[in-house]
Order: structure tokens, then C-alpha cells, then sequence
């Protein structure tokens, strides 16, 4: 995952080894390796046009190049390098997406097996009460089997949702089990989570170690002392108790984050 730190200085390809590394661009996105249970944007200028204004046109010209070089070779079909925009909410981790992906496929042939075998049963044996009772289990199996497939989509969507809106967070590991998942919903098709916003206003509130402050007013502190001269009162070489209160009345904002960096 890669967070904006205002603007591109480093473009690091290795192809090989199926790794792309974009750093301090003005937007959070993903970049992975796809696998045929991995499904994640496609490369495609009509998607991925906005890297143009990050990039300049020759930069972008390279890396769309090699990206799509790569993704050209036959020992290379079932490995294409793939981008996903984060702040959409496309990006699922592999190893859950993966998990998630299998049981639903399984859950599918559940119902698509049962469903036929229903059939079946009506039409060879409209006058047999036992049979009758067969296929009216089967259906309660059905309905059960859609009902897990529902929910396991919508796990999915909530969790992708949830990892969008932690960008700024320093452990969002830590804070996705913090949300009570049970209190989101889904938009009518499915393409909003409602709540997210609501929790994780309230998580920053508790939990404000675990995000990256956003400082308003004078510059933050930088540990390259290129501060335009303000100087941190918690530190060693300037600490001071006056300058410590001083700081903390007019501009609290700034203090915290002094407080943070020593």
C-alpha cells in the first residue's frame, strides 16, 4: 500500500519478480500480481489515465511499456501484473480474497446441484408424498446455501470498504476488528457500505496514536530541523517548559505532533 507523500520521487521496476514499487504519489493505489483467482482493475489507459498527470507523459509512456511487455509473454499468462485504485475499494487482500472466492464458487454448485436435482424429483414423482418431502429439504438447503452466499459478498464488500478508508491509519490491522461490522450496511446494488464514516470518526478519537496526525496551521516538525526555525520544546536539545505551555495554548495542533516525535 503506498500513501501520499505529495509527490513521485522513485520509480523502482522488477518485473521479474512480479513486483512493482510506485513511492510518495499523490493518490493510494495498489499494485499486485494476478492470479486466475485474483481479479483486480486491468491495466487499460481509459482506467489508469490518471497516473498520467502524476507521472508526465514519458515516465508513464515507460511504465505502461513494461508493465504490458510483461503481460505480452506466454509464460506470463496466468501472472499479469494488475493496478487497483484503494479509494475505490477494489483491493481485498490475496489470501482472503482467495478463501472467500473458493467458498463461493462452492456455494454456487451447492445451489446450482440442488436446484437441478429438484427438478428432477418433480417432474419423475409428482405423486409420491415422500419424494415430495425430499425436494421440500432440498429447498430449505438451498435457501440456506443463498443465504450464506449473501453474506459472504457482503463480508467482502465491508471489508474492502473498511481498508479504503484506513490509508492514513499507521496499523490497520489493528483497527479493522475495532469495527462493528454488524452496524455497516449495503447500498440496494450493493456498491455503497454505509457507516464506515460514522466508526472511524469515533475510532480516530480513541485511537489517535494509531493514525497519522493531520496538522493544521505551522508546519509539522521534521526530523531534517528544516522547519522555518520553530524548534520542538519536548525535545532534548530545545526542551522548555515555557515554550511547552506556550505552544500548547496557541496551537495545540502543532504540539501534539512535537509531543508525538520525540
Amino acid at each position: 500500500m503506498l500513501r501520499n507523500e505529495g509527490k513521485l520521487s522513485s520509480l523502482d521496476r522488477d518485473i521479474n519478480s512480479q513486483k512493482l514499487t510506485l513511492a510518495e504519489w499523490d493518490i493510494n493505489f495498489c499494485i499486485a500480481a494476478e492470479t486466475p483467482h485474483i481479479k483486480t482493475k486491468r491495466f487499460e489507459r481509459s482506467n489508469m489515465e490518471f497516473l498520467k498527470a502524476i507521472l508526465g507523459d514519458e515516465l508513464y509512456k515507460q511504465f505502461e511499456t513494461a508493465v504490458n511487455a510483461y503481460n505480452e509473454k506466454p509464460e506470463n499468462k496466468d501472472k499479469q501484473v494488475k493496478l487497483a485504485d484503494l479509494n475505490t475499494g477494489e483491493y481485498v487482500g490475496k489470501g482472503k480474497y482467495t478463501a472467500l472466492e473458493t467458498e463461493i464458487t462452492n456455494l454456487k454448485e451447492q445451489i446450482k446441484t440442488n436446484e437441478g436435482t429438484i427438478e428432477i424429483l418433480k417432474q419423475a414423482n409428482k405423486d409420491n408424498e415422500t419424494l415430495q418431502q425430499t425436494i421440500k429439504t432440498h429447498e430449505g438447503t438451498i435457501q440456506t446455501l443463498k443465504t450464506t452466499y449473501e453474506s459472504k459478498i457482503k463480508e467482502m464488500k465491508i471489508e474492502a470498504a473498511i481498508q479504503a478508508k484506513l490509508t492514513d491509519a499507521k496499523h490497520p490491522e489493528l483497527l479493522i476488528g475495532k469495527f462493528d461490522k454488524s452496524k455497516l450496511s449495503l447500498s440496494d446494488d450493493g456498491s455503497q457500505v454505509y457507516g464506515v464514516d460514522e466508526q472511524l470518526a469515533i475510532l480516530k478519537e480513541q485511537y489517535k496514536d494509531l493514525f497519522t496526525p493531520d496538522v493544521k496551521g505551522n508546519p509539522p516538525y521534521n526530523k531534517d530541523k528544516s522547519n522555518l526555525g520553530v524548534k520542538n520544546p519536548w525535545s532534548k536539545e530545545h526542551f522548555n517548559l515555557t515554550e511547552q505551555g506556550k505552544m500548547l495554548r496557541e496551537n495545540p495542533e502543532l504540539a501534539k505532533q512535537f509531543m508525538a516525535s520525540v
